[in-house]
């Protein structure tokens, strides 16, 4: 067998609190080399033996949450063993389990690994049981977990329980019991009391054994009610449903006093905080050489049971192969960012840890590949440290800037091709547009991002420029170059080693592709706008000029009206006469032509006198009247005359009787 055929693991393993785990490798395999990925301790749970080549241990209740080790091979070859710790779960669901409890009369606490294995190894020699399927506990961890009544026991009334004794603990069945089961149990009520032989344990005896029915509790369970004991023989009073605070919770525990009458003692002690723990898995990412590369993290990777789920955690981001992380967090938006300016795998973990800083973490792995290629380059000149800069949140910060002076939202269009240290404790940082192709040549919107940083007739760095990058990224000078498609005639390169500190007129960013478009068609256009707007002020001060003295001629504006109603009227009236007669081929005949007789003149030297004297009659009209009234006076309105003799009505015509 290859070593590195050897080397290879599953990617997950899964262990249960006080469960044994083994791990063999290939003992023709010669210096081995066991360590914790992050290169931090090795875990305490853990023992590896180097002659046997296995990885063995036994994790305790305190050890929950995920660790890396990674076993290196002589000829370099590695491989990463992740192991998630979790709390014994129901294996029956929603059924009531069966086991099977062995009590040592040792104190646990008192343990090694070593110790514990070796225990778990001669039950698994007694019972002829795989190992895995047994668990050693505490006597008071087993009573926080676990809710049980007792089904059978041998205990008498010269046993004390202390909690501190070590328990093994064993699911034999969830509700079908067969003959493999029976076995089992047989074994358990023939177990010798001294059958655990060993120099280290001398003296170690099976207190007693017992078989229960019961559920593994919830987290959010144990603490306020830690696991009563009902006996199957015993009344309800022996229910220990104690209550707890939230500083310290309560134990009761059944034991046999020396009278042989059972009693309740009770145990106080401070409440556990456990660690935060990992749901899911991260899947490997992919991203391209210097652009923007951004990670989700999902809200279900971590869990605590105190505080709760990703969003309440403390995130951090590491390396596993003791490199600069190019990857920063961000924690308002669970999400992960940089931007790597080497190809190749990057393989990182994401450590959570909860408010009591207990720690659990995920491994990923980042495929970054090269970018494609570009026929222009911009490279600033940055008054800003090379190492501070290098960083993983400084160098997103400084494209986010960048694009946003640009005129662009988002900065994924920007690809750094290189970062490199200046002259005067400057940076040089190089970058090109990904958004345009590199066989087409955009002439136009290269020059249209071009001339945003730079002015147009001496090619300086425009102020407004300056001002968008901001003082933490203060821009001293500017280069283009054209490669590619768009250097058909040679090397095209403009250099501007010049600052400009002040400009008399600021420049306007304008977007690209608003600089890209020909002048000529817009310039028509602005000039129609311009005109329509000067019409609508001109319209708009004859509007209020007007409004203004609108009250001061309101009469006069009717007067005019009027006057100009009644002129067209009789000018209509007069058309409509002569187009009557002129329709009719009549001739036309005015009432000065008609022949009048002479009236007679009637000379009187006083007026005449009737005796019921009335006004005139309304005369018909007539074309020729022989009585025209004279128009009525008034002397408010009509002037009086100038002459001296007065007005006097004309008599009637006489009548004769």
């Amino acid at each position: 067998m290859s070593a590195a055929l050897s080397l290879r693991t599953p990617g997950l393993i899964k262990i249960s609190v006080g469960q044994p785990f083994h791990y063999y490798f290939d003992v023709n395999l010669r210096d081995l080399k066991v360590e914790d990925a992050s290169g931090g301790d090795f875990p305490k749970w853990l023992m590896w033996n180097d002659n046997l080549k296995v990885l063995q241990g036994i994790p305790n209740f305190d050890d929950t949450g995920k660790y890396y080790i990674r076993v290196v091979g002589e000829n370099g070859s590695n491989s990463v063993i992740e192991f998630e710790i979790t709390d014994e779960l129901n294996e029956c669901g929603i059924q009531e389990n069966n086991w099977m409890e062995i009590v040592l009369n040792k104190s646990f606490d008192k343990l090694n690994v070593e110790e514990k294995l070796k225990i778990i190894d001669y039950f698994h020699d007694y019972f002829n049981i795989s190992s895995s399927l047994f668990r050693i506990y505490s006597e008071e961890y087993k009573n926080e977990i676990y809710r049980y009544e007792i089904t059978d026991t041998n205990i008498n009334k010269n046993i004390d329980i202390d909690k501190r004794f070590v328990v093994i603990f064993m699911r034999i069945y969830c509700e079908q019991i067969d003959e493999n089961h029976l076995n089992i149990i047989e074994n358990l009520i023939n177990l010798p009391k001294d059958f655990i032989k060993d120099d280290f344990i001398i003296g170690w005896r099976s207190k007693y054994f017992q078989l229960t029915k019961g559920k593994i509790t919830a987290h959010k369970e144990r603490n306020q009610a830690i696991s009563g004991v009902i006996s199957s023989h015993l009344s309800d009073e022996f229910a220990t449903n104690e209550p707890y605070d939230n500083i310290e919770s309560s134990d009761e525990m059944l034991s046999l006093s020396s009278s042989g009458t059972l009693r309740l003692t009770r145990s106080t002690r401070r409440m556990i905080d456990h660690p935060p723990v990992r749901l899911n898995s991260l899947l490997t990412f992919y991203c391209k050489r210097g652009a923007v590369c951004e990670l989700i993290i999902p809200e279900k990777t971590f869990v605590d049971a105190e505080d709760g789920d990703t969003h309440s955690l403390s995130l951090s981001v590491f390396t596993l192969g003791g490199n600069k992380s190019w990857l920063s967090i961000d924690r308002n938006r669970l999400m992960l960012r940089g931007i790597s300016m080497n190809t190749g795998d990057f393989e990182f973990r994401l450590e959570a840890r909860d408010s009591a800083n207990q720690m659990t973490s995920a491994a990923f792995r980042v495929s970054v590949q090269e970018n494609s290629l570009s026929n222009h380059l911009f490279t600033l000149d940055i008054q800003q440290n090379y190492d501070r800069i290098s960083e993983a949140s400084t160098l997103y910060a400084f494209v986010e800037k960048l694009a946003n002076s640009l005129g662009d939202r988002l900065p994924h269009n920007i690809v750094i091709k290189n970062v490199k240290p200046g002259l005067h404790g400057r940076t040089l940082i190089s970058w090109f547009n990904s958004s345009l192709p590199y066989e087409i040549c955009h002439r136009k919107a290269i020059d249209s991002i071009r001339y945003i940083m730079l002015t147009r007739k001496r090619d300086r760095v425009r102020n407004d420029f300056i001002r968008a990058m901001s003082l933490r990224f203060h821009i001293r000078d500017v280069q283009f170059e054209l490669f590619g498609s768009c250097n058909k005639n040679g090397t095209e390169q403009t250099t501007v080693a010049s600052i400009v500190e002040t400009l008399t007129s600021p420049a306007t960013t304008l977007n690209p592709e608003i600089l890209s478009t020909s002048t000529s068609f817009w310039l028509p256009l602005v000039l129609v706008i311009f005109f329509i707007i000067l019409i609508l002020i001109s319209i708009l001060i004859c509007c209020f000029s007007r409004r203004r003295h609108i009250k001061a001629g309101i009469y006069g504006f009717i007067f005019h009206y009027e006057i100009s109603t009644l002129l067209l009227t009789y000018y209509f009236s007069l058309f409509s006469v002569q187009s009557e007669f002129v329709s009719k081929g009549l001739p036309i005949v005015f009432p000065e032509e008609i022949p009048q007789e002479e009236e007679e003149i009637i000379t009187v030297s006083t007026p005449m006198l009737i005796k019921e004297e009335r006004p005139p009659l309304i005369i018909s009209q007539h074309e020729n009247p022989l009585y025209k009234p004279p128009p009525p006076l008034s002397s408010a309105s009509s002037p009086r005359p100038r002459s001296s003799t007065t007005s006097q009505r004309l008599p009637p015509p006489y009548v004769p009787p």
